[in-house]
């Protein structure tokens, strides 16, 4: 059962005064601010041990934990800003004023909050034992937090040009450093795209936003990174980008939030946020039922049946949520054909989703609607490595991993279902053991990812093996594909750090491990990526392409190393 309202405050105000204590300890010395923090968490779960026991201090806990961590990235961010601040004042330097209003905070805002919509509703009339009751909670806490956060950025940041020439942009919780020599690109734009920039309505990072008012909107492509800021020095920086010339002005039409002709994509974008990346949809639909007094049955079977909707739309959803368009590079097209003609493979569409990221992936529930994606960073690898990563997408569109990834969560669901049924029938254990029950359920929920991820892998390791047989360099190609991906994503990752924040110890590290996910990790990492993650470590992948195995040997490899890596800590 959750805390009352105000318990609920209660706990919140007493981490965030744990968060601000920790930090002003911590910046003195960081021993002291560890002993600080270990010291309030055992005193913490001591006070709810005292105040409500076990199992009932599972809930308290747990909702501290998610406020500590929200709010940790915040004064991490104020830490890094004031780290900025002092670093430019070594610096000769010109401030430059933006545009400051509240506009796009407030259409941000409601953005949120409609999206949070199914999640404040069932927190406020939803049965008092559900699980889902809890992780809506959780969820409005951190948007909470995050919304802060979004307010202090539009209202508080500043923007410096050095004559080193460096871009510095510092608000209250958040700052970055860019070195102009380093644009790539600038991009204009009529006004501000929420619909882009929104982090609830992507599927990869489209780029970090500093933008306070509103008016036309400059985007400054620089290596691993996007910046989008209001448009008032456009001239200056194009000092930097002579070669590109006049085509930088163009300026993209970008029509306002409800415009008739922009509805569509509103609404392609909310229904993604509430039943793609989040849950609102499910959890209003299962708010709506129970309030009528449905049977738990029906309420289920209704779920599966919007859940089986989604996935017959779910080419079309990501399409407008990744806001796709058709790829037009000829020499990408012509390698694409080749490998579609040869798996017998007509009718699948190549796009192109515009973000930093590097990635790809395949969408569409039949080999007769299916679509490939491929991020704009990943067009620009060689080709040689575009056909690897084509041609391991076309095998999942092939086998038909999509459509089987969303069927195989049925025997979980219905598991649930078989177990959770008699107890809510013919048992008053939801009413004699509340806690008990909801740990219960919470754990079976937890444990979904462990089997989502064996399945996952499993077509992974496949769709590698497959394309190696299908690409002409066959499995040297697509390891070496692999590892001009790994290679390129550590360094725009890298690189986007860099702009966040520098340090001795990440310059050693890099020094080190100039590539990190082409090494092997530590135990704690290589647990998590084989048990949690959807894909094998890539290090892994690269290795296991580069033995040559059959399909048959590969799978068994990977089943075998699945639990030896998670266990063996050297």
């Amino acid at each position: 059962m959750l805390p009352s309202a105000p318990m609920l405050l209660f706990y919140m105000l007493l981490t965030i005064v744990v968060v601000i204590v920790e930090a002003v300890v911590r910046q003195k010395n960081e021993k002291a601010g560890n002993v600080f923090l270990t010291i309030s968490i055992l005193a913490f779960l001591a006070f709810i041990y005292i105040d409500l026991g076990i199992p009932d201090l599972f809930i308290p806990f747990s909702i501290a934990a998610v406020t500590y961590s929200s709010l940790s990235t915040i004064i991490e961010g104020r830490r890094r800003a004031n780290k900025r601040k002092r670093e430019l004042e070594t610096l000769s330097y010109e401030e430059w004023s933006f545009p400051v209003n509240y506009r796009k905070f407030t259409y941000e805002s409601l953005l949120t909050l409609i999206v949070l919509s199914g999640a404040i509703a069932f927190y406020i009339w939803g049965p008092e034992t559900s699980v889902l009751k809890f992780l809506s909670l959780l969820f409005i806490i951190h948007s909470l937090i995050e919304t802060f956060k979004s307010f202090f950025i539009a209202s508080s940041t500043q923007f410096y040009w050095t004559d080193t020439h460096e871009f510095f942009i510092i608000s209250t919780f958040d700052s970055r450093k860019y070195p102009l020599v380093e644009l790539e690109a600038i991009s204009k734009y009529s006004g501000v795209d929420l619909l882009r920039i929104h982090p609830l309505f992507t599927i990869f990072t489209k780029g970090t936003d500093f933008i306070t008012g509103s008016g036309t909107v400059i985007r400054l492509d620089f290596p691993g990174e996007s910046l989008y800021v209001n448009n008032k020095y456009v001239e200056k920086f194009q000092e930097f980008l002579p070669k590109f010339g006049e085509e930088s002005l163009i300026t993209n039409k970008v029509m306002p939030l409800f415009h008739p002709s922009n509805l569509k994509r509103l609404a392609g974008k909310l229904y993604f946020a509430a039943a793609i990346k989040g849950i609102s949809l499910y959890i209003g639909i299962f708010l709506g039922l129970y309030l009528i007094e449905a049977h738990y049955l029906i309420i289920t079977f209704t779920i599966i049946i919007v859940w089986f909707i989604n996935m017959y739309f779910s080419d079309v959803i990501l399409k407008i949520a990744t806001d796709a368009s058709e790829v037009k590079n000829q020499n990408v097209l012509n390698a694409a054909h080749q490998i579609f003609e040869r798996l017998n493979l007509p009718h699948i569409t190549l796009y192109e989703t515009d973000t930093k990221d590097y990635n790809g992936f395949a969408a569409g529930m039949g080999i007769g609607r299916s679509m490939i994606t491929l991020t704009s960073e990943t067009l620009k690898l060689p080709t040689d490595a575009i056909v690897g990563i084509l041609a391991h997408e076309a095998i999942h569109v092939k086998k038909r991993d999509v459509l089987f990834s969303q069927l195989l969560r049925i025997p979980y669901i219905l598991l649930i279902v078989a177990i959770m049924y008699p107890i809510l029938e013919y048992t008053n254990w939801s009413e004699e053991y509340p806690i008990m029950m909801f740990i219960g359920i919470f754990l079976i929920i937890w444990l979904f990812p462990v089997y989502q991820s064996f399945y996952s892998q499993w077509m992974e390791v496949r769709a590698d093996r497959l394309a190696s047989m299908t690409i002409p360099g066959g499995h040297k190609q697509m390891a070496e594909s692999l590892e001009t991906l790994g290679k390129a994503q550590d360094e725009a990752i890298e690189q986007s750090l860099l702009y966040v924040e520098e340090t001795d110890e990440e310059k050693n590290k890099k020094e080190k491990e100039p590539f990190p996910s082409l090494e092997r990790s530590g135990w704690l990492f290589r647990f998590l990526e084989f048990q949690f993650m959807l894909h094998p470590p890539l290090y892994w992948r690269i290795l296991v392409l580069q033995k040559n195995q059959s399909l048959k040997s590969s799978l068994k490899e990977w089943m075998a190393d699945r639990f030896k890596e998670s266990v063996r800590i050297k």
